[in-house]
């Protein structure tokens, strides 16, 4: 499964501004132990990038 999402047609119902900084947190979680795939491709600026400490399994 796949899905596009366009942040500036939705600006407006997201409640945010082209231009403007904002944090990005993602959630995944696999259900499979086997042929599973997570990809994000992107062409959002990321700036101050740290990691989140936590379980890596």
């Amino acid at each position: 499964m796949s899905q596009t999402v366009n942040l500036d047609a939705q600006a407006s119902t997201l409640g945010i501004t082209k231009g403007s900084v904002y944090d990005l947190a993602v959630f995944n979680a696999e259900r499979h132990t086997t042929q599973s795939d997570f990809r994000i491709d992107t062409t959002l600026v990321f700036t101050d990038c740290g990691q989140v400490e936590g379980i890596i399994f």
